[in-house]
């Protein structure tokens, strides 16, 4: 990878994450490496390392796979998906003149998370429109469904079980498990935004 690639990558990471994922990042930068050898040598403590590719994992910018010997893992940077964060707006453009407004806020909860219970995202999509007349979480319900079954949203991977021959989980997903309809409890959703629309009115 030429160093124009790496310096953009670099401040790509560093506006949207800050600092401490770019410091992790450029060690990432020409080859797969251990936490030992991430944390060798730079200005960060083992702590804020590990929530930095915690970061990076989540969204998924950063793979990661067992080591030869099976006892560690190893880090390397997802070159393509750090460079689609450039495009992320014009995506969310798409999202909203296919589908609409709420569409564009789901994708967008997932471009800042990395990830998210559905449930728990209907939920805060629904406090963001809440009204004394009426608490209707089904459009939002729906508008998920549909960009579940369109693929642009996935079930996340599972991590299989450790054991003695596998220290280093692997995150699996099935892609007929991939665009399964997700379960939501609306009843516990409603009550949540009844309950914080009456704090608002206390």
């Amino acid at each position: 990878m030429g160093s124009q690639c790496g310096d953009l990558i670099l401040i790509i990471l560093d506006r949207h994450f800050g600092p401490n994922v770019k410091i992790v990042a450029r060690k990432l930068l020409y080859g797969p490496k251990p936490l030992k050898l991430i944390f060798l040598d730079i200005d960060l403590k083992l702590v804020q390392v590990k929530e930095a590719l915690h970061i990076l994992i989540r969204h998924d910018l950063v793979l990661f796979s067992a080591s030869k010997n099976g006892l560690t893992a190893e880090y390397k940077l997802n070159y393509k998906n750090i460079l689609k964060i450039l495009s992320y707006s014009k995506y969310l453009q798409l999202i909203e003149t296919k589908y609409d407004t709420v569409a564009k806020d789901i994708v967008y909860d997932f471009m800042i998370n990395g990830y998210s219970d559905l449930s728990h995202l209907i939920v805060r999509l629904g406090k963001q429109s809440i009204t004394a007349e009426s608490v209707n979480l089904s459009p939002i319900k729906d508008t998920v469904n549909k960009l579940v079954l369109a693929g642009y949203v996935i079930r996340h991977c599972d991590i299989t079980s450790l054991n003695e021959e596998n220290l280093v989980p692997k995150l699996v997903v099935e892609d007929k498990e991939k665009s399964l309809l997700p379960t939501i409890d609306m009843k516990v959703g409603i009550s949540q935004l009844f309950f914080m629309y009456l704090l608002k009115k206390m």
